[in-house]
């Protein structure tokens, strides 16, 4: 990862940042506001547990880049940290409960990965919505 710059499609400049330097003042920051914080992650599964391990805060990662299928999900105990991927192109869909305790801590996980078949209709609109882009 290495921080580079883009431009946008208004022709402003966008800075991308390696995400294991800025997360963890995202995370401070916004944990003054939130009791559960949740990072979607496109980085990959070895990344994601680099963030896990390196960030303190982040409760949830759900993650995707290596097509992964987490099941069950990992769970970094001295973090208290989930980390879910269930797979690639929509052959599955993942189910995470998180186990929050009276402060608001996460304190656990329960969590699955469903993988649809026949057995799991397509929902019509959504089916007539992906049916335009073919």
């Amino acid at each position: 990862l290495t921080n580079r710059e883009a431009t946008s499609a208004a022709g402003g400049a966008i800075a991308v940042l390696d995400p294991l330097e800025v997360l963890q003042d995202v995370v401070n920051e916004v944990s003054e506001e939130a009791d559960v914080i949740i990072a979607l992650s496109h980085l990959g599964t070895e990344v994601d547990l680099q963030l896990a391990n390196r960030v303190k805060g982040i409760d949830l990662i759900v993650g995707g880049k290596s097509c992964a299928v987490l099941n069950p999900p990992l769970w970094i105990e001295d973090r208290s940290t989930a980390i879910v991927q269930a797979g690639v192109r929509g052959q599955c869909i993942g189910v995470i409960r998180l186990r929050i305790d009276s402060q608001g801590t996460v304190v656990g996980h329960e969590g699955e990965v469903v993988f649809l078949g026949p057995d799991f209709a397509d929902d019509p609109e959504m089916r007539a919505f992906l049916d335009r882009y073919k």
